[in-house]
């Protein structure tokens, strides 16, 4: 998928799938940021994801989106 201006716009003015678009092209990197490891009880270090801080940044670019202006 390609992140380019006409879907950002469509995301700005409501578009509920361009929104999705845009969060689901940014997911790995959010989650990188939410990433942890834990090792296990065989020592074994696993990443896992702490859904409840991914699920706060989605709603914040979610959030934000709405909010972007076009700088003229």
């Amino acid at each position: 998928m390609k992140l380019d201006y006409d879907l950002i716009c469509k995301a700005t003015q409501g578009n509920h799938q361009a929104l999705n678009d845009v969060l689901r092209y940014y997911d790995h990197y959010i989650d990188a940021l939410c990433a942890y490891e834990i090792k296990d009880e065989n020592g074994i270090v696993r990443r896992e994801i702490d859904l409840d801080m991914k699920i706060k940044l989605q709603l914040k670019l979610a959030d934000e989106i709405k909010k972007w202006k076009e700088l003229i």
